[in-house]
């Protein structure tokens, strides 16, 4: 597994651990496009990520966690998604770590969608994933109302899932 800092620093000095949290969610995209054996469905499934952390309140999604891998056979991927929590109900004015356009809070449709255009993916592609997050509204909603968080935090949890989406309305 080779992090996207990695990959960026890899003709430089190693960065130190800490500026996992100095870049944006497009300089991801260009490193994915750069060095991806399949940049388009690399692009896509970096979009996918981010728009999840994002609407699932994951504060913590950094540049380590957006990570190249190369498999035996030279192929080289984006890794399946991993250290996805809530940040945002232990740290209610929680972040995203990674700047969407340059703003890190308050993002709506319209930053998605120009984040996905950035990422190289078509408009209808966009739409239909911002689309797809709206639809798996109610099923999230399940998911949280069975989880054992306190009743306090589930729900904290589906006010920011629900909030969120409609940000893609």
């Amino acid at each position: 597994m080779e992090p996207s800092v990695a990959v960026c620093a890899r003709k430089k000095r190693p960065r130190p651990a800490k500026r996992k949290y100095d870049g944006a969610a497009e300089l991801c995209a260009r490193l994915v496009r750069r060095y991806a054996t399949e940049p388009a469905i690399e692009s896509l499934r970096l979009f996918r990520q981010m728009v999840f952390c994002w609407w699932t309140g994951n504060g913590d999604a950094h540049l380590k966690n957006f990570s190249l891998l190369t498999g035996v056979d030279g192929i080289v991927q984006l890794s399946p998604a991993y250290d996805l929590l809530c940040t945002r109900l232990l740290l209610p004015d929680d972040r995203f770590a990674l700047p969407v356009g340059g703003k890190q809070d308050g993002l709506r449709r319209t930053d998605w969608e120009e984040y996905g255009k950035y990422c190289g993916l078509p408009a209808r592609s966009i739409a239909r994933e911002l689309a797809r997050i709206v639809a798996l509204q109610k099923s999230a909603i399940d998911l949280v109302s069975r989880s054992p968080l306190s009743a306090s935090l589930r729900a904290r949890y589906v006010e920011l899932l629900g909030e969120r989406a409609k940000a893609w309305i």
